[in-house]
């Protein structure tokens, strides 16, 4: 349906994480926001006030600086306090009942709840809001919006950064945790008006776990990189030998969302679980250590192995909050020498340090009997700096986006030999990459938040049609 409603239409937008909050998932939140306005969708964002951010997370890392680009933009930032996990957490037995027993929602709703509706009913009294856009996780902003929409009577649109009922970073308490969950994503996702995807691996899980919805309910808008603020351009370029003096920079930015005991959590056979755990339940097995660097770390020290010579050749740093595994991990592979973790660095920093690199490193998960869904939101950085990406990636979409692009070094975590002699022939004889500029374009968050602004549109359209 095409879109053709005249004038701004504002909206309300839950975005629980905003910058200055330095996160993975704030920069699509923060990106959509930037761009919407040129549309004629003027966002009033409902986020986690700053001054609160300790009571939710462990380690905060801020960066003011992102806040710059939302200067001039015709938004509104709402700066929405929250309860203290002590108001929920009174003793050990009440805070394992929470978590065991909280379902769907989590924390962030009950104790973000009150002082968000609070703040979105006195605005309301003077905003005519035609929408209302919740971007996920927290999973439990999803019941929000649906409280919002019902109580205002407008459409709502869900953009779900990832898969919730598949979601698998921490197990289900039992199999009927997972059901409960799949019956209230469905119900959500029934009643909005759209659901945004970010892979169409996502898409087609989704349909797959719930054939009765129809599949023009979803729409994939893929993460992306912002034209306007990096320098991009999507030229051939030779990646020349490695003789002389010269240094091989290989760099990682951001976190690998990957614990040894989450992992050993996932893959443990039931019969060595005790108490408690033997009734966890995981909708679908993955083995995050092919997200960690672990195999990137055997192939160069198997390449050391084949050609000492090449130590002097490499430096490799890891931007992002040092972790004790990885030490473990670069001690085993014997890399001590040559492999750093910098720590945490402001997004600037980071940008710096990829335009610095002669190559970028980038991993995935594997799906057992199936096909990974995520796409890290590094990976579209990564494009825009037209240098070589080291794709230590198993099957799924990212996979997909990297091979296309034309700017990727293909690497199997599963066969280290041979990787190693692909890592061998890419510094010694050089490779001439060909980035495709056409399928790159598709990218760009400005082209990406126009997307998004049909959709919003076209909700509002239908929602008035019905009125």
């Amino acid at each position: 349906m095409p879109s053709n409603i005249s004038g701004t239409q504002d909206i309300i937008f839950i975005s629980f994480e905003f910058p200055p909050l330095n996160v993975g998932g704030v920069f699509r939140p923060m990106k959509f926001a930037k761009y919407l306005p040129d549309y004629g969708i003027r966002p009033h964002v409902y986020a986690l006030d700053p001054s609160d951010y300790p009571k939710i997370f462990s380690k905060v890392n801020v960066d003011e600086s992102m806040l710059h680009d939302l200067n001039k933009v015709d938004l509104v930032i709402n700066k929405v306090k929250i309860d203290p996990l002590s108001k929920l957490d009174t003793s050990k037995f009440k805070k394992f009942v929470r978590i065991y027993f909280s379902l769907y929602r989590g924390s962030e709703y009950l104790l973000w709840r009150d002082h968000l509706m609070q703040q979105i009913k006195k605005d309301a009294a003077t905003k005519d809001f035609k929408a209302v856009l919740v971007t996920a996780p927290p999973f439990g902003m999803i019941a929000l919006g649906y409280e919002i929409a019902k109580k205002f009577n407008i459409p709502l649109i869900l953009d779900m950064r990832d898969a919730w009922a598949l979601w698998n970073t921490s197990p289900y308490g039992s199999y009927l945790h997972y059901l409960a969950t799949v019956k209230k994503e469905k119900k959500y996702f029934e009643f909005a008006s759209r659901v945004i995807a970010t892979s169409d691996q996502t898409i087609a899980d989704w349909l797959n776990l719930h054939p009765s919805l129809p599949a023009g309910k979803f729409t994939c808008i893929t993460n992306g990189y912002d034209r306007a603020a990096l320098e991009v351009d999507f030229s051939p370029f030779e990646l020349r030998p490695i003789n002389g003096n010269r240094i091989f920079k290989i760099v990682y930015v951001g976190s690998f969302y990957y614990s040894p005991a989450a992992r050993k959590e996932m893959l443990e056979p039931v019969y060595k679980k005790k108490g408690h755990r033997i009734f966890q339940y995981y909708p679908r097995k993955q083995d995050w250590l092919y997200r960690s660097p672990y195999f990137f770390f055997k192939t160069i020290q198997r390449v050391l192995e084949l050609m000492p010579e090449l130590r002097q050749k490499l430096l490799i740093e890891f931007a992002g909050n040092p972790q004790a595994w990885m030490d473990e991990m670069i001690k085993e592979a014997g890399l001590t020498d040559i492999v750093s973790q910098i720590g945490f660095v402001s997004h600037k920093e980071s940008l710096a340090l990829q335009k610095n690199a002669d190559a970028l490193l980038i991993t995935s998960a594997k799906v057992e009997g199936g096909r990974d869904c995520f796409i890290a939101g590094k990976t579209f950085e990564y494009l825009t700096m037209n240098k070589p990406i080291l794709a230590f990636v198993s099957e799924g979409s990212q996979k997909d986006i990297l091979v296309q692009s034309g700017l990727s070094v293909m690497f199997n975590p599963d066969d280290i030999e041979h990787s190693a002699k692909t890592f061998i022939s890419l510094l010694s004889e050089g490779h001439h990459f060909i980035p495709d500029s056409q399928f790159l374009n598709r990218f760009d968050r400005n082209h990406l938040t126009q997307e998004l602004s049909e959709v919003i549109k076209d909700s509002i359209i239908e929602h008035q049609a019905v009125l």
